[in-house]
């Protein structure tokens, strides 16, 4: 019996369906970067084109955010993380914002920071490739470290950086009590 064409295709549907859940899986199981691991190794580009790394605030607490210019939530919370910075950057917080507009985008950056007044370093990775490394599930996405590099809170979605808890646990990183 010679089999026609049509007697592939179901096979064929079925290695396919079978190939792209494999894929899936492999994408949405790898590990993330939680809580209490050691972030790994990052850096990323001024709007000026000076490289910055993590590991340059080696001692320092740092308060690592991804964002974007066209993210609605993004826009809201960046007052508090500038309200936080200017509370504690004098005692060491670092604070590393990271835009992952596509390439193109630093006119539109440079404009959202003079509209917003941030003072903070600004790193633009238009490849993303923060997000890729942190495994970030969308824009904002919040991350903060310790001196030892080790993340210690994590936030999806905007956040009120200055509220009390967030100061309390600045002050916890800092001083240590």
């Amino acid at each position: 019996m010679a089999l026609s064409p049509r007697h592939l295709i179901a096979p064929g549907v079925a290695v396919a369906l079978l190939g792209s859940a494999l894929a899936w899986a492999v994408l949405h199981t790898r590990p993330g970067v939680e809580v209490g691991d050691r972030a790994p190794a990052y850096s990323a580009w001024t709007l000026d084109g000076r490289e910055v790394a993590l590991g340059d605030f080696r001692g320092r607490p740092v308060l690592l955010n991804v964002w974007a210019t066209w993210c609605g939530p993004c826009r809201v919370e960046m007052p508090s993380i500038q309200r936080l910075y200017d509370a504690y950057r004098d005692r060491g917080l670092a604070v590393l914002a990271v835009s992952v507009d596509v390439g193109g985008a630093r006119d539109a950056i440079r404009a959202y920071v003079e509209e917003l007044g941030l003072t903070f370093p600004i790193l633009h990775d238009p490849g993303a490739r923060v997000s890729e490394i942190f495994r970030t599930r969308g824009v904002p996405e919040t991350l903060i470290l310790d001196g030892e590099g080790r993340i210690v809170k994590r936030v999806s979605g905007a956040a009120h950086w200055d509220s009390p808890g967030n100061r309390a646990l600045m002050e916890h990183l800092l001083t240590g009590r």
